[in-house]
């Protein structure tokens, strides 16, 4: 083969291999330019687009937000409308003539005649009528203006209608100029009372009563150090009653008992026995809920039991009585089977709101400290003992009272103790002749009433509590009225020692406080103009704290210390009157 045919051959072999000429280059470079400032005009389009619409539904919400301001208003700041001064310079409502003038609402020919009073108060978002915001950061930070318009052709019949406009500056479209939003609603109150203070919009004229009678469950409660022992503290709650009415357009109320407890805290935890709570809540005129218009409860035979700490021969226990009863009504309408108060007490019979409830301690609360553990035959003391009241149960009770003009409600609690003994000896040391406990409340009873409407029989009144305080004052028993001053910071002690099993035993027990009641009873009118009035009466009984001490040989065994606490008794009455305009 010639040189010069090998030549051509090679030529043939490679004339597919050529690229891309400049001008092929320069073209294809132009379309992909094209295609993405195309892909980026687009996108930024629809980038703008996204943002208004974020605006449009901020502003969406600031208008309803406004809205929802306005509907919070009395319907009275609706029927004032705006403020006559205020509408001038405001492009939106138009002066259509006539006496007296005509405003109108973006036309003469088809708008609706624009509200407005003189005198207006400042009211949010109506007078003003029309504002402006210069930044927020609840619309991104930019500017808006607001204005709101109250409108009716006819205020004796059609609704009034209300009308929130919001302006803004777009920042995706800033040289746009319909970026507006506009939110409308109707507003119309049926006849009857309104009340800017309680009523926004028309309710039946009716009067509001609330009553409460609390007879709280009083504890005498004991804690410190028992040696051997992980004990910390332990108590006798005693038993309580407790009714609560709320009366206007519907009836609530409730009553309910508690059953006397014990409870002692130690290393073990936490151990309680009693305490059965049971209430009759289903008395209920609210048509919304599901409830019964009469509710009652009864518990026959109350639980009971023991709690202790111990170790050995040593431990202190709490005992609760088994036989404690209780009855709780609630009657939206007293009457007939609808019995109220618990028998056998005169039941109502006028058909209107009763609340009653009665609790009767079964037996007696006691604790008690056993000291065999410590030195053989010491024996055992009763620390805090609380007899029942025989046949006189502790009662709350709340009716509503057809008396005077709009009636009243009445509340009563009443009060019963039986024997309330605190400290004795060990049988092991003895006691002095004539003692039994160091500190003695007998035949306690109180009570406090009060009443609360446009007419009332009786002032709230809280009497002085009968019955006696006893202490022992070293060689008998001193009494005094459990009002008396002389009980104010009261302070007794008796120490009594004795050799028990080779081992020296000394026992002493003192009152380091005590206080007489405080009683209130008070009638509270609120300033005239005012909606409603508060009635109180109350008792906060006889207190005292008593410290028990037990040393063997020297070394300190026992460190307690035992409170007194009856708990302040309670009524409470509210009248609201009728709501008027306003």
């Amino acid at each position: 083969m010639t040189r010069t045919m090998l030549r051509r051959r090679l030529r043939a072999l490679s004339g597919d291999e050529r690229g891309f000429t400049i001008l092929e280059t320069v073209i294809a470079i132009t379309v992909i330019f094209a295609s993405m400032v195309a892909l980026a005009y687009t996108a930024t389009i629809g980038f703008k687009s996204i943002a208004y619409a974020r605006e449009r539904v901020t502003f969406n919400g600031v208008a309803n937000r406004i809205m929802e301001e306005i509907r919070g208003q009395a319907y009275s700041k609706i029927q004032t409308g705006l403020l006559s001064s205020d509408l001038t310079g405001d492009s939106n409502i138009l002066n259509c003539g006539g006496t007296p003038v005509a405003y109108r609402f973006e036309s003469c020919s088809t708008g609706e005649k624009v509200v407005n009073s003189g005198g207006v108060l400042s009211t949010t978002w109506i007078n003003p009528h029309k504002g402006t915001v210069a930044v927020s950061s609840i619309t991104n930070n930019i500017g808006y203006t607001w204005s709101t318009y109250i409108t009716n052709n006819n205020t004796a019949t059609d609704p009034y209608r209300v009308t929130v406009i919001v302006n803004w500056t777009s920042a995706a479209y800033p040289n746009k100029a319909n970026n507006v939003v506009r939110v409308q609603s109707l507003f119309a109150s049926p006849s009857g009372c309104v009340s800017s203070s309680t009523h926004p919009f028309a309710a039946p004229c009716q009067p509001f009563f609330y009553g409460l009678a609390q007879v709280p469950p009083g504890q005498v409660s004991i804690s410190g150090s028992v040696d051997n022992l992980t004990f910390a503290s332990g108590y006798l709650q005693l038993t309580g009653t407790e009714a609560n009415l709320q009366n206007e357009q519907v009836t609530q109320g409730r009553t309910t008992f508690t059953e006397s407890q014990v409870s002692v805290t130690d290393g073990a935890g936490t151990r309680t026995e009693g305490g059965l709570l049971t209430s009759a809540g289903a008395a209920d005129s609210d048509p919304n809920v599901s409830s019964s218009l009469y509710g009652s409860a009864q518990q026959l035979a109350g639980i009971g039991g023991t709690v202790s700490s111990t170790a050995g021969g040593t431990a202190i226990s709490f005992d609760a009585p088994s036989g404690d009863t209780g009855t709780a009504d609630a009657a939206v309408a007293a009457g007939l089977s609808n019995v109220c108060p618990p028998l056998p007490d005169p039941a109502e019979t006028d058909g209107l709101p009763c609340l009653g409830g009665r609790v009767q301690q079964g037996g007696t609360l006691t604790s008690s400290l056993t000291l065999n553990g410590m030195v053989g035959g010491l024996g055992t003391a009763t620390l805090a003992s609380v007899a029942a009241a025989a046949s006189n149960p502790n009662k709350s009770f709340v009716d509503r009272e057809v008396i005077g003009v709009d009636h009243h409600v009445e509340m009563t609690a009443t009060r019963r103790f039986g024997t309330i003994s605190i400290g004795a000896f060990p049988s092991g040391v003895g006691s002095p002749a004539g003692f039994d406990y160091l500190l003695k409340v007998t035949g306690y009873q109180d009570s406090a009433t009060s009443q609360a409407g446009t007419t009332t029989t009786a002032a709230p009144s809280a009497p002085a509590p009968s019955g006696l305080v006893s202490f022992w004052n070293g060689a008998s028993y001193t009494s005094y009225a459990p009002n008396n001053a002389l009980l104010n910071n009261l302070t007794s002690t008796v120490t009594r020692s004795n050799t028990v099993s080779g081992d020296l035993v000394v026992v002493t027990i003192s009152v380091n406080a005590g206080s007489t009641p405080a009683i209130t009873g008070t009638h509270q009118t609120n300033p005239i103009g005012s909606l409603r009035t508060d009635v109180d009466s109350s008792i906060s009984p006889f207190v005292a704290t008593v410290h028990y001490v037990v040393t063997i040989d020297g070394q300190r065994k026992v460190d307690l210390t035992i409170a007194l606490a009856l708990g302040t008794m309670l009524t409470r009455g509210v009248y609201g009157k009728p709501p008027v305009a306003g």
